[in-house]
């Protein structure tokens, strides 16, 4: 898993190309070095720590971001190609709702500025 995970960094933009880099360079020294103060963790507790810190600086919603690690969660995948793709697909996922976010954002803008010039022009009759 840690390959794919640097497999996919090489194909993927920031901050995804980031955060599998640190899953795989975290995951490999502690491989060869084993845990400082005989502590323990999995893949998995990397990658759910790298990823949550990646998502921490996007615009996602919480339910979000837990549908992509919720699989993390469970026992694991057959083969590294089914991983590969269950990454791809979940990296797709959110491109796509990074997509949405950013096409709603013009209309909200729109309605922000016209609710705040009506506001305004509120107050201006208020006041006279």
């Amino acid at each position: 898993m840690p390959e794919c995970c640097k497999n996919m960094a090489i194909r993927l933009e920031e901050p995804y190309r980031e955060s599998l880099q640190n899953v795989y360079r975290i995951y490999s020294e502690y491989q060869v070095y084993g845990g400082a103060c005989g502590e323990r963790f999995t893949f998995r507790d990397v990658f759910c720590a790298e990823m949550e810190q990646c998502f921490a600086d996007l615009p996602l919603k919480p339910e979000d971001k837990t549908a992509f690690l919720e699989p993390f969660q469970g026992r694991g995948f057959q083969d590294g190609e089914m991983q590969m793709k269950y990454l791809e697909q979940g990296i797709e996922q959110l491109r796509d709702l990074i997509g949405i976010a950013e096409r709603e954002l013009p209309g909200k803008c729109r309605l922000a500025l016209s609710l705040g010039g009506m506001c305004g022009l509120l107050m201006v009759i208020v006041l006279l």
